[in-house]
């Protein structure tokens, strides 16, 4: 499970990190359903959704994946983070389609 899930999750982070939004996307989107299996916390879950969220914002070619992302944050199991932060999300969106 590590290798399967754990490993994507470290790549796509550290991706994000390094500012390569593509890369964090391609790693974190495949495993996103599967966050769940590795056990902890919803807010733990919730900040690899963010993560992903906004790679997916601030890359070059996933501007529709993050509307999607969005859009499908109760299957996510992040409804509580999406419902919190939606107006600050949408505007992160909005803000990347003009720029």
């Amino acid at each position: 499970m590590l290798a399967r899930i754990g490993l994507p999750i470290l790549r796509g982070t550290d991706a994000f990190g390094r500012g390569k939004y593509d890369e964090a996307v391609k790693e974190l989107a495949p495993v996103r359903y599967a966050w769940k299996s590795m056990g902890g916390s919803n807010v733990q879950r919730a900040v690899f959704w963010l993560v992903l969220f906004h790679a997916a914002v601030r890359s070059k070619s996933h501007k529709a994946f993050a509307l999607q992302l969005l859009n499908q944050a109760d299957s996510a199991g992040v409804s509580e983070t999406s419902k919190r932060f939606r107006p600050q999300l949408e505007k992160a969106l909005n803000d990347a389609a003009v720029a």
